[in-house]
């Protein structure tokens, strides 16, 4: 009868390690390992998604495989999971609010989710913005 729940509980992890096999494949067909493994660990700005869109946020990017779970929810398409290092409006809200945290300030150190279009690379920030003169030029 043992030998009987032994198979049992066999199979049961078989079919769970199948289903996670076939998330980390399906992460990989639609490219999303590729972009994990240029961006993670990636520094960027997080920008508001209200407008003006402003910086409210420094963070590291962690990973944008629709499959990762962020407070109960699947990230999703066209989101990342990042960490928040620095916050630059600590009243900013989230886009998905995770458990009780709703702001900027409370996501310190957390990782939560941000939608891709309201990220900007760390290196293109230092780039001066087509409406601005840098110094020496006239505006």
């Amino acid at each position: 009868m043992p030998r009987v729940r032994r198979e049992k509980i066999d199979a049961e992890s078989q079919i769970l390690h199948d289903v996670e096999q076939r998330k980390v494949a399906a992460c990989a067909q639609q490219g999303f390992s590729h972009d994990l493994n240029v961006e993670g660990g990636k520094e960027v700005f997080l920008l508001s998604y209200v407008r003006p869109h402003r910086r409210v946020a420094k963070a590291t990017l962690q990973t944008s495989c629709t499959s990762t779970i962020v407070g109960d929810k699947e990230l999703g398409p066209g989101c990342c999971l990042v960490l928040v290092n620095q916050v630059l409006d600590g009243k900013a809200p989230l886009i998905r609010p995770l458990r009780d945290i709703n702001t900027m300030d409370e996501a310190l150190g957390h990782s939560i989710a941000w939608t891709r279009q309201q990220i900007q690379d760390d290196t293109t920030a230092a780039m001066v913005a087509p409406n601005q003169a840098s110094p020496g030029q006239k505006g």
